[in-house]
């Protein structure tokens, strides 16, 4: 078996699917340092089954998984697949002796063997391409040479380890080239099951002991519990004899005891039909009462009505007075608003008369400052027409005097005439600059400032112009929010008065009562009980059911409840009047006045209902009255009589079997409609007023207040906030509107000033134009004079003017030209007049439009003023009609009155009807007391048929309980259990008394003794044999252990012996000379370590530590090759094991491993040239993209033919 291929797929740096061959016996893989040569060795040691992650250069198992690289992405999974051909060429000369693959296995061409890990840590195995276990993998190569720890793979620094390693580890290689390993596994297999079969043996010993000691004593629990079934057995018999007696004795008794029952149920009926009779009597009398309740609720509620109209109206008259207080207070608001206004007019009318006044007064001035101006302007006109004038006179002048010169004097006249005109446009062109310069430098409004603050303002009036709306708006919103909340305020404030009033009501028919209670209390407190509340206080009760539990139990609701020890106190002290336990809830009876003439005390005592509290009934009954009551003392027993129609089906339902029920037993509806076998009664309970509805309507009215009182609280509230927003509101407006009136004056008051600065600016800019004009024709003007000059003086004659008349001529012009410059200054200062009656004209003018604006801004004012006037006008108006539309109090006070006398009409109708209610209760307490009588006598026979229907029900009992024990004695015939005893009960109670005392005698017995023996018997049989089985068992792994041992020291003695031969002689050959050879460190073949001595030729060296590092590699080479030599495994594989070689051991080391290659084949790494060239394939590892490795093969016989050939 040879390795023909590995197929790495995400292996460390293999991340793609690599295939690396090995076709020839010796393969050399190179490459650089770093490319993944050495991941090679991992992935076969890795899948052999290595499971150390220090021995494949990793931290953790999941470190073989590609982990990325700069242009790659991690991946999840890593497997390794290696494929051995088993036939084929070259196969048969590396098949040894000492491994054979097993049968299934060695009839296949190829057999491969994967393993594959994800991120998990998950590692899979496959064979051949299906799962199996590491175990199977090792198994394949157990004693080939081949696993995680073979001899057969030499990996880096693997050299120089195992020559220094220890002798226990050293003598692994030993068990490997000897086969050992696998005995060694088979026997570490049988330990294990030798150690579970001896656990199991001494637990089965275990066992089967304390099973023996059981059965011993299960052997007499058995014989004690056959006795016992014996002595039962007569018990038995003897007790359904004494039944027998005692079920014909209790029989007879029972035939007496019915015959006395049948004559006591004759006189109950009769006694029950008299007071059926008084019963109905006391039906039509509650009628009557009945009647009296409805008079006396007509007449209550005629005065809640009256009442009722009577807390309307003065809620009316209230609301009344209230909105009326309310209106005069606006309408004087207005009212001095109104003043306000009208002196505000009066003073706005005073300022546009100042206003008008100072404007007539300016108007004068204006029109003397206009007239100035055009004199000033007349007179300017005057001077520049005399300017032009004595131009025109000294150029006349001029050209008179030149005219009469002579012709020589021509050029020279016709040169003064364009000297003096040169003259006259230089200072005309002086003039002019002159004034231009003035004008321009002349200051003027800045009308982008203007601007700025016209179009701010325009904003400010917007903005505030909206503000004003906004608040019209609020203003609006807001009376509206104030009518609703005062309409709001004054429908809540007249349901809380008629809310009171209802509640003072209540509080009145409540009184009575209350003082009721505080005379019973008073008459409580005088007998010395200090603890009691009314038994009403004490419940919860449905608010459907009220009416029904009033109508039950009436004035038993106000009883009052008391301790057993109070009652039983009251009991002896008003023992006269009370005929039974007052409130005992097994009668709860009442106790009414029998004898008047008793004291105030006593009387007292008549009028009141006492509970004894602990007699009450704990639990409700299933669909009865009580049900409906939530307690935690306990109900009255005359609750759970009544039973609760809860719909109209159910009550069909039990008004048809109406019939059966009991005298004590009723039925009941929501309304208070009561049912019996006997009566039916419709309205409101015997005392006329529901209690529990009027306490419920009191707290309903109570907590209806107290919601109120908040809400009525709060909307005040809300209300007076309203008013003062309003009023806040008003003087915002008002603030705004003059702000907005000041911000439009001031705004018509820069208008007016940019109008102004702009119609100056315009006019300073024609002025402008016209100057530049002007200026313009004089500067042409002058360059033509000066040309004229030139050409005079180019073409005059050589002929030279005379002296004299030359200082003429010039002095003429001299004196024609201050002439003109006199007029000139003249023309200049009337020009200067001109601009100050213009400025003074402007000045007037901006006066007069300051006060434009200010009469503008008091009309605004006055305006505005106006406005208000008209909306507060429009405001009174309107709260003069509402007050004109309020109804008048004194119709209001009429009505009031009239109230008040019906309700003192319906107070005397209702007093009326108390008087005629308390009539028929007195005659209803007279049937009552008769009816009491009757129930007394009726609660005898009761009492009487109840302790005789005790005594039944006892001897039925005893009837019952003879016929259980006699049905268990089934062997016994029937003519023997009811037919006459032999003896007498007590001759076999006396039997009985001596079967049960030996039984007694016998102790506690375990009945299952029997049983169990038979059961715990068999077990121990069973156990018995298990021990039997287990002691064969051990004996048999105790001799396989011990051939075991016999064959592996026998085989690791010749292999040791034929290695250490083999190393002996291998090591001279590699060195040229020296000695070396193996040694044990004990006798113990199975425990002896081993060890390695070597001498290199010409040294005494006392271990093999002293060696350098090329001599041991040397001697671990021929320790392995000597090894490879006995027992070759299918492949050996060295990575870098010449790198501390020189190149004479190198040779040496090629040598060797071509001769051993004939026989094994060798996969080795290498960076020398000397190894490479000794290999027949040569596998390149590259690594081009970083992180990625990559194969390039080249076979080198190939290469060599491709050379010859080329």
């Amino acid at each position: 078996m040879r390795l023909k291929q590995i197929k790495l797929a995400g292996f460390k740096s293999f991340v793609d699917v690599t295939k690396v061959p090995f076709p020839h016996q010796m393969t050399a893989i190179v490459g650089p340092n770093g490319c993944g040569k050495s991941n090679i060795i991992d992935a076969v040691r890795w899948v052999l089954g290595e499971s150390s992650a220090k021995n494949l250069r990793g931290d953790a198992m999941t470190d073989v998984i590609f982990n990325g690289s700069a242009e790659r992405k991690p991946i999840g999974q890593a497997s390794v697949e290696l494929i051995f051909e088993t036939q084929g060429e070259g196969t048969q000369d590396l098949l040894t002796n000492n491994f054979h693959l097993a049968a299934n296995l060695a009839e296949r061409n190829e057999v491969a063997i994967r393993r594959t890990v994800n991120r998990d840590g998950q590692n899979l195995y496959y064979l051949n391409g299906s799962k199996c276990r590491k175990k199977d993998i090792t198994d394949v190569f157990l004693g080939s040479g081949l696993g995680p720890k073979s001899y057969a793979i030499i990996e880096q620094g693997m050299i120089s380890r195992l020559i220094e390693s220890k002798p226990q580890e050293l003598r692994v290689f030993v068990e490997e080239a000897a086969g050992v390993s696998k005995y060694k596994e088979r026997r570490r297999e049988t330990e294990l099951k030798l150690g579970h079969t001896s656990d199991n043996l001494s637990r089965l010993a275990d066992i089967s002991q304390e099973i023996g000691i059981h059965l011993n004593v299960l052997d007499q629990q058995a014989q004690q519990a056959g006795q016992y079934r014996k002595l039962k057995a007569q018990e038995r018999e003897l007790k359904s004899i004494i039944a027998t007696v005692k079920y014909q004795s209790a029989q007879k008794q029972l035939d007496k005891l019915n015959t006395v029952i049948a004559e006591l149920n004759l006189h109950m009926a009769e006694a029950k039909n008299a007071l059926s009779e008084q019963k109905f009597a006391l039906s039509k009398q509650e009628q009557a009462i009945e009647q009296d309740y409805k008079t006396l609720s007509d007449a209550q509620h005629t005065l809640t009505s009256t009442n009722q109209e009577h807390s309307r109206y003065q809620q009316e008259l209230a609301t009344a007075q209230h909105l009326l207080s309310n209106n005069e207070k606006q309408v004087a608001r207005y009212l001095q608003k109104q003043q306000d206004i009208v002196a505000k007019s009066e003073q706005y009318h005073q300022e546009i008369a100042r206003w008008q006044e100072k404007l007539a007064a300016l108007a004068p001035q204006t029109l003397a400052a206009e007239q100035a101006l055009v004199s000033a302007k007349a007179e300017l006109l005057s001077l520049e027409q005399q300017v032009a004038s004595q131009e025109q006179l000294v150029q006349t002048q001029s050209r008179e005097r030149l005219a009469a010169q002579e012709q020589r004097l021509a050029q020279q006249e016709a040169q003064l005439a364009g000297q003096e005109l040169l003259a006259k446009l230089t200072a005309q062109l002086e003039a002019k600059q002159l004034q231009f310069k003035e004008l321009s430098e002349q200051p003027v409004a800045d009308l982008s400032a203007l601007t700025d603050k016209i179009q701010r303002l325009k904003d400010e009036i917007t903005i505030g112009q909206a503000e004003l709306n906004a608040q019209a708006e609020s203003n609006n919103q807001l009376e509206q929010d104030i009518k609703q909340a005062e309409l709001a305020l004054a429908d809540n404030t007249q349901l809380q008065l008629s809310f009171n009033l209802q509640l003072a009501q209540l509080t009145k028919q409540l009184a009575v009562k209350e003082e009721w209670q505080s005379e019973c209390e008073h008459w409580l407190t005088a007998q010395g009980i200090t603890k009691f509340n009314s038994y009403r206080e004490a419940i919860s009760v449905d608010k459907n059911w009220q009416a029904a539990i009033d109508k039950v139990l009436g004035q038993w609701l106000d009883a009052y409840l008391l301790s057993a020890n109070d009652y039983q106190l009251i009991s002896s002290n008003i023992s006269n009047t009370l005929e039974r336990g007052v409130g005992d809830s097994h009668s709860d009876s009442k106790n009414n006045s029998q004898n008047s003439s008793q004291n105030n005390e006593h009387k007292a005592a008549e009028r009141f209902w006492l509970i004894n509290q602990e007699n009450l009934d704990q639990h409700a009954n299933i669909g009865s009255l009580a049900s409906k009551v939530t307690t935690q003392l306990g109900f009255v027993s005359l609750l759970n009589q009544v039973k609760v129609a809860e719909d109209e089906a159910s009550l069909q339902a039990m008004l048809a079997s109406v019939d059966t029920l009991t005298d004590e037993q009723y039925i009941i509806s929501a309304d208070g409609t009561l049912w019996s076998r006997a009566i039916l009664s419709k309205g409101r309970a015997s005392q006329g007023i529901n209690r529990l509805a009027l306490q419920c309507e009191y707290d309903e009215l109570n907590q209806q207040i107290a919601e109120l009182s908040p809400i009525v609280d709060e909307q005040s509230e809300k209300l007076k906030q309203l008013k003062d927003q309003q009023q806040s509101l008003a003087q915002q407006n008002t603030v705004i509107a003059n702000q907005l009136a000041e911000q439009k004056l001031a705004l018509q008051k820069v208008q007016s000033e940019y109008d102004f600065a702009q119609s100056q600016i315009e006019q300073r800019n024609r002025q402008l134009a016209q100057l530049s004009q002007e200026l313009t024709a004089l500067t042409l003007e002058q360059q033509s004079a000066i040309s004229t000059i030139e050409q005079s003086k180019a073409g005059q004659a050589t002929e030279a003017l005379s002296v004299e008349a030359i200082e003429q001529s010039e002095q003429a012009l001299r004196t024609l030209q201050e002439q003109l410059a006199a007029l000139v200054a003249q023309k200049h200062a009337k020009q200067q007049a001109l601009n100050d009656a213009q400025q003074q004209l402007q000045q007037l003018q901006l006066q007069h439009q300051q006060h434009s604006l200010s009469l503008r801004q008091s009309e605004l004012q006055l305006a505005h003023t106006s406005e208000q006037r008209h909306s507060t006008d429009d405001q009174l108006s309107h709260y003069q009609q509402e007050l004109a539309q309020l109804p008048k109090t004194a119709t209001l006070e009429q009505q009031v009155v009239a109230a008040n006398e019906s309700v003192e009409k319906a107070k005397v109708k209702l007093a009326s009807a108390e008087l005629q209610l308390d009539e028929s209760k007195a005659k209803k307490s007279q049937l009552a007391q008769q009816i009491a009588q009757l129930e007394t006598k009726v609660n005898q026979h009761n009492d009487t048929a109840h302790q005789q229907a005790l005594k039944k029900e006892q001897l039925v009992f005893e009837l019952n309980a003879a016929k259980e024990s006699l049905s268990e004695l089934k062997e016994l015939n029937q003519q023997q259990v009811f037919g006459e005893p032999t003896g007498s009960v007590a001759s076999y109670q006396q039997q009985l008394k001596q079967v049960q005392r030996q039984l007694g005698e016998l102790g506690a017995v375990n009945l299952a003794a029997i049983d169990e023996f038979q059961l715990q018997q068999t077990r121990k049989n069973q156990i018995d044999l298990q021990i039997e089985d287990l002691t064969q068992a051990v004996a048999t792994l105790e001799s396989a252990i011990a051939k075991i041992d016999k064959e592996s020291r026998q085989k690791f003695k010749t292999t040791f012996e034929q290695i250490n031969q083999g190393f002996s002689a291998l090591f001279p050959k590699v060195f040229g000379g020296g000695q070396a050879y193996l040694a044990l460190t004990s006798d113990d073949l199975l425990d002896t370590g081993v060890t390695i001595m070597a001498r290199p030729p010409g040294k005494k060296n006392s271990t093999i530590h002293l060696l350098s590092g090329g001599e041991k590699a040397l001697t671990a080479l021929s320790l392995v090759f000597a090894i490879f030599r006995l027992t070759p495994a299918p492949f050996c594989m060295l990575d870098e094991v010449d790198a501390p070689l020189d190149d004479a051991n190198v040779e040496r080391f090629c040598n060797l491993v071509g001769e051993m290659s004939k026989t094994v084949q060798f996969i080795y790494i290498s960076h020398n040239k000397i190894a490479m060239e000794m290999a027949s394939h040569l596998t390149g590892v590259t690594m081009m993209e970083p992180g990625v490795s990559r194969m390039v093969s080249v076979d080198i016989d190939e290469a060599i033919a491709m050379a010859e050939v080329s």
